[in-house]
């Protein structure tokens, strides 16, 4: 290729054969794009006896948060996720990762949550081998208004959040979202979103009755006249009904061994207040108050 002539090249192949000849010859030019190798940031230590109590493990992780951090640093990154892997005596892998609500640096509150949970999750021998890996991301950049007061960091709120799990439990802590059933009560918790949400539609909901709820709910000894409540007695409450509306007839699932049905009212005592009433296979109950 390199010794042939270029106008019988060019005849046959086209500009692409003149190329080729070009790059025979070593005649080309052509940008120089160096290939970078993918960003890893990730350590590891092999500590000199195995390691059996968090004290020990503690200041092992301070040193992998402490470099890691560092070098995100050094690239203006930050991490939403950090994954830890730690070879056992018993040649088992154990393995954990904390998820951060915002990006993040925070290396003092990386290794306090990291105590919690390995204090809610230890492993199940005594480690030989630490490895970390973080997952690079940008910062966040927040910026709050002039008369807004300052809320918390993030990270510092998860830590928080991290000390109520590790005392009423992982299942109990988060933000309550309803679930696409007419079943009473029905909710799952999810993960607490995080920033400043919106206090659009207060205005309109001051002018509404709130049902507090009683959790449980209190057993009530009922008299019936025509078949509707007369008369109610429970803990705190005791009256003549005035005044009701129902019954409102709900249930859901009968297909199921969970199945439901529940009969309410809203009813209105002699002394003015107002209460949710209902009843169910268990008998009846007082479900709330109305402010």
């Amino acid at each position: 290729m390199a010794a042939l002539p270029p106008l019988g090249i060019a005849e046959r192949l086209g500009p692409e054969g003149l190329r080729l000849r070009e790059l025979a010859r070593g005649e080309a030019e052509r940008k120089l794009v160096p290939m970078e190798d993918p960003l890893r940031f990730e350590s590891e230590i092999e500590p000199d006896y195995p390691i059996d109590l968090l004290e020990p493990l503690a200041f092992l992780l301070a040193r992998l948060l402490n470099s890691l951090t560092t070098s995100l640093a050094a690239r203006a990154l930050a991490t939403d996720e950090i994954r830890l892997r730690c070879k056992l005596e018993n040649r088992t892998t154990f393995e954990r990762t904390l998820r951060l609500p915002v990006p993040s640096l925070d290396s003092k509150a990386f290794l306090k949550l990291w105590h919690l949970d390995l204090s809610a999750h230890p492993p199940q021998s005594p480690i030989v081998h630490l490895w970390m890996g973080m997952h690079p991301v940008k910062p966040q950049a927040a910026q709050s208004g002039l008369f807004v007061l300052a809320a918390p960091e993030p990270v510092r709120l998860e830590l928080t959040l991290a000390r109520i799990k590790a005392i009423v439990g992982q299942d109990r802590v988060g933000s309550p979202e309803l679930l696409d059933t007419h079943r009473p009560n029905a909710f799952r918790l999810q993960p607490l979103p995080y920033g400043r949400g919106s206090d659009r539609g207060l205005a309109s909901t001051r002018s509404r009755l709130m049902l507090r709820l009683y959790r449980p709910p209190r057993t009530a000894r009922v008299a019936l006249a025509s078949g509707q409540p007369n008369f109610i007695a429970a803990e705190g409450i005791r009256g003549k009904v005035l005044e009701f509306a129902g019954p409102w007839r709900t249930s859901g699932d009968w297909w199921t061994r969970d199945s439901w049905s529940r009969d309410e009212w809203d009813i209105a005592l002699s002394d003015g207040a107002l209460y949710r009433l209902y009843c169910d296979p268990q008998g009846w109950f007082v479900d709330g108050s109305y402010d």
